[in-house]
């Protein structure tokens, strides 16, 4: 049995992210938690996707930032410039100015590693009722 490695073109660059194993996975999958949680209340709620996000988005700090990319980054390859990297090597430079394909980088690796729960949560926040809106006097 082998952890599943999925590849994707972001911007000029190739990532190969390989899922995390469950000891480590579980961890990660637990801080996700502890973001999402919040914002599922909220959508769940009157709150509708455009608050979900916001709370979501609320409590991703430097530090949970910092937690994720330092969990993923060792399990990502990259290829750039003809040439194939562990991103944990070149991080930095890699992503320096560059955080569009930082967050895009980011999500993939969330989906190759939690992907049956990234689809239950999209459905959901999808699916959240629309908040009520005030009737005009």
């Amino acid at each position: 049995m082998a952890l599943e490695t999925k590849e994707k073109l972001i911007g000029k660059n190739t990532y190969k992210v390989t899922q995390l194993g469950a000891v480590t996975g579980r961890k990660v999958f637990a801080k996700l938690m502890g973001l999402v949680g919040p914002a599922m209340a909220v959508a769940a709620g009157e709150g509708g996707v455009e608050k979900a996000l916001a709370s979501l988005f609320s409590g991703l700090d430097d530090a949970n930032m910092d937690y994720f990319c330092d969990q993923f980054a060792p399990n990502t390859m990259v290829s750039t410039g003809g040439k194939l990297f562990k991103l944990s090597d070149i991080f930095d430079l890699h992503f320096a100015g560059n955080y569009g394909e930082l967050a895009s980088w980011l999500l993939f690796s969330l989906e190759v590693n939690f992907g049956d729960f990234l689809d239950v949560l999209k459905s959901r926040v999808v699916n959240a009722p629309e908040p009520a809106k005030e009737a005009s006097e």
